[in-house]
């Protein structure tokens, strides 16, 4: 889809499901089976258009390879997991990193 969409004009935010291969469990509900061979494709196909692209994933050696192969920004967000589970325990730290990869500045 987005090879027959790409323009100089053309934007695409990319949300695959999530796929980390850095111990980085991950629930994908029913995008289950979603891998990282198919992330490479998609990626494959990001590093060949003319349009500007956002992409959103946890970190991974295959996005971050990726990134620094083809001089893509890069942005890491660092959070809580939710507030609700927050508040059911006030100490809790649990925390998860999302990336956002780009072919123009963030």
């Amino acid at each position: 889809m987005i090879q027959s969409r790409d323009s100089e004009n053309s934007f695409f935010y990319c949300d695959p499901p999530y796929t980390s291969d850095l111990g980085i469990k991950v629930h994908q509900g029913h995008y289950e089976g979603y891998t990282h061979q198919h992330l490479e494709r998609d990626l494959t196909v990001l590093s060949q258009i003319k349009g500007k692209f956002l992409l959103s994933n946890y970190p991974s050696e295959l996005l971050m390879d990726f990134a620094q192969k083809h001089n893509r920004y890069v942005k890491t967000f660092d959070k809580s997991l939710s507030a609700a589970h927050k508040s059911k325990n006030p100490n809790s730290t649990k925390r998860k990193t999302e990336v956002l990869v780009a072919n123009y500045p963030i």
